[in-house]
């Protein structure tokens, strides 16, 4: 199991090729890196670039209900705090009770969903 997940994930080696190499089954290889994974020989790790924060997005779709959310920084590179969100609505009209205040409008003024 050990060897399979090294030949795939390391070498970067096909499933098929592997099988061919191993003399086994596609199938086996691939139920093979799938335990690989069950029994922590494999361990996936995601590193995000600075400036994507997708933990944040999730957060905020949950949250809201939202289809998509995109968050943005507000600032430039070396910005500590916390980047602003601008979510996305499903609906292409907004609504007063979105989540969501447009730029430059302050929360509760309604009339600046309106136009």
């Amino acid at each position: 199991m050990a060897r399979v997940a090294r030949m795939y994930h390391s070498r970067g080696m096909r499933q098929a090729d592997i099988a061919a190499e191993l003399h086994v089954s596609q199938p086996r290889v691939s139920r093979l890196l799938k335990r690989a994974v069950e029994v922590g020989i494999v361990h996936t790790i995601v590193s995000l670039p600075p400036g994507v924060h997708t933990d944040l997005e999730e957060e905020l779709e949950r949250a809201y209900g939202l289809e998509q959310a995109v968050v943005v920084d507000a600032g430039g590179a070396g910005r500590t705090s916390r980047p602003r969100s601008v979510p996305r609505r499903r609906s292409t009209s907004p609504r007063p009770s979105s989540a969501a205040t447009p730029w430059g409008c302050p929360r509760g003024r309604r009339r600046c969903w309106r136009r």
